[in-house]
């Protein structure tokens, strides 16, 4: 039987590993596909086979459907037969539905007489004359390839199971997130630091159908008292990407208060990535900020390049650096930036940037052609609005924006102390 976890194994037990729910609707195997994962039990084809069955057979309202004979609808689930000629099918959705599945069952049909004559005659043409002998003599045929059909009852229990389901899937989900936006929210900054000589804000807005991504942000202080500022993106949305984004923020701030510079900071992200969340990738950018020159170290593992605006609206991009976390390949680069007063260094994710059907080139030309036109020596809340004003991307994916702006002796009081917008 498929290994599964936790999350399912109520539903697991409830509905497949019990005997007795298998005896109920008169099945021999029974299958469930939930979050990209396959639980089986009993007898039952190869997965490629019920994927097909189910495609077949799952209606747009996700109610009971069944056939006891799946060869006409599919010839090919003809070497599926001895463990599903026949299937009942119940869905909430397109990713998620259960099936139970019964074998072939040999009958044994007698007729009056040849059911095939008419054929028969039709073939061989008015010249040739059936005997009334052979006509309504009994004739036996062997029919294969069939299930015992399914009963009227037995779908209205699949439908009352399917509604169970539905509620305790729906509950446990809930539950889910709510744990996961509140570390979320427990993790991610509620208030951007004062810091010496520098101005920082920060705004998060999540995708507009998702409240829950993997965008991130943090600021942190060094021991050799210069302070970090990190934004990351972990791939994906729900739980599982909040609860990775977690585990990666919380293991670059341990390799970073050690002592490891920026690059290898990110390195030895990459691997534990690699090593402890198995098919899970990030990108991150790591800025360390000496607050007395001004000058900020740069490391970036394949995020979206930082921008540096100085006080004449021009703009540049440091290089990428490696490949993004979780890869296992490359090895990151320092880069050094000077920032001068008024002038600004911006961190995003890729919600700024990326729109379906633009070029990423595209987008970053309007990202330097947007920011050229505003102001910088105003509070930074004007400048990122003016930001998501001219930049505003799609909507489609979660949007960290960090402004950092090296302020001197100018310090604008309006920008010591802001509040970011949480999810």
């Amino acid at each position: 039987m498929t290994r599964i976890g936790a999350d399912l194994r109520p539903v697991h037990d409830a509905l497949i590993a019990d005997s007795v729910t298998l005896d109920l609707v008169g099945a021999t195997g029974a299958a469930i596909w939930v979050n990209g994962r396959l639980l089986t039990a009993g007898r039952v084809p190869e997965p490629a086979a019920l994927h097909r069955i189910a495609e077949l057979l799952r209606s747009g309202t996700g109610a009971a459907t069944s056939s006891n004979h799946l060869v006409d609808l599919d010839p090919t689930l003809a070497a599926q037969s001895e463990t599903a000629a026949g299937a009942l099918v119940i869905s909430n959705s397109a990713d998620r539905w259960m099936m139970w599945v019964r074998p072939a069952q040999v009958h044994v049909v007698d007729w009056g007489g040849d059911p095939r004559n008419k054929e028969l005659a039709a073939a061989e043409g008015p010249d040739v004359r059936l005997s009334p002998r052979k006509s309504f003599e009994r004739w036996r045929e062997i029919v294969r390839d069939r299930s015992d059909p399914w009963l009227p009852w037995q779908l209205e229990v699949a439908d009352q199971l399917r509604s169970t389901v539905s509620h305790e899937l729906v509950r446990r989900s809930r539950e889910h997130v709510a744990v996961a936006e509140s570390l979320q929210r427990s993790l991610v900054p509620a208030e951007t630091p004062e810091l010496a000589d520098f101005d920082l804000l920060a705004r998060y807005r999540p995708a507009a159908d998702i409240q829950l991504g993997g965008d991130w942000w943090d600021v942190f202080a060094l021991p050799d008292g210069r302070v970090a500022v990190t934004v990351g993106d972990v791939a994906g949305h729900g739980v599982a990407a909040a609860a990775a984004m977690a585990q990666v923020r919380t293991s670059l701030r341990a390799y970073a208060v050690d002592g490891h510079s920026p690059a290898e900071t990110l390195d030895r992200l990459d691997r534990f990535v690699a090593r402890m969340l198995a098919g899970q990738t990030a990108t991150v950018i790591m800025a360390v900020i000496d607050n007395a020159t001004g000058e900020v170290e740069l490391a970036n593992a394949g995020h979206p390049p930082p921008l540096v605006v100085r006080a004449d609206g021009t703009t540049t991009q440091p290089p990428t650096g490696r490949p993004l976390l979780g890869a296992g390949i490359g090895h990151a680069r320092t880069d050094r930036v000077q920032l001068a007063p008024g002038e600004l260094l911006l961190l995003y994710t890729d919600g700024l940037v990326e729109r379906r059907g633009v070029l990423l080139d595209e987008s970053f030309d309007q990202l330097r052609a947007g920011v050229s036109d505003i102001p910088t020596d105003g509070p930074l809340e004007d400048w990122i609005e003016g930001l998501l004003a001219a930049v505003p991307g799609t909507m489609d994916d979660d949007l960290t924006v960090v402004a950092l702006r090296r302020s001197g002796s100018a310090r604008h009081e309006s920008a010591t102390t802001t509040t970011m917008d949480t999810p």
